[in-house]
């Protein structure tokens, strides 16, 4: 790697270390008796169908991101419906389930999940597939996120 190589990539990730630092930061829900459930794959150890993250009142998570790109931060896991297991999520958005973040946890806490992850463009649609070693089991998602 040459070293203006190195320089432009110590530039570029001081600089989305600032944007996370500098920004306001939204919930999803963000009205305190509305829920995201996510359902883990029909089979086992597999995953599931790609869905629309969608919350409680039919309220898209997409629409969050309408107008302006945005990051998704973090991402808190709770109330899964069998404890003790391993799931894994994932977040992808567009038509080619674009990867944006992905996590594994144990359903035995709550996870407050840090997600580096890239950046959601405008007008895109955002996405869940999750599995877990029991087919079809759920859990509570929330989310936090912010704008450019």
């Amino acid at each position: 790697m040459s070293l203006r190589t190195l320089i432009t990539q110590i530039f570029q990730t001081s600089n989305e270390l600032l944007l996370h630092s500098e920004n306001e930061v939204f919930l999803f829900p963000d009205v305190s008796n509305v829920t995201v459930t996510f359902t883990a794959g029909g089979v086992a150890n597999t995953f599931g169908a790609w869905a629309e993250i969608v919350d409680s009142l039919a309220v898209t998570f997409s629409s969050r991101f309408t107008a302006l790109p945005g990051y998704l931060s973090e991402i808190m896991l709770y109330n899964f419906s069998v404890a003790n297991e391993v799931w894994i999520v994932e977040i992808g958005y567009g038509a080619a389930y674009t990867i944006a973040g992905r996590q594994r946890v144990r359903s035995d806490w709550t996870y407050l999940l840090d997600l580096l992850c890239k950046k959601i463009p405008a007008g895109e649609t955002v996405y869940y597939r999750a599995m877990s070693e029991t087919a079809l089991a759920t859990c509570n998602a929330n989310f936090r996120y912010f704008y450019l």
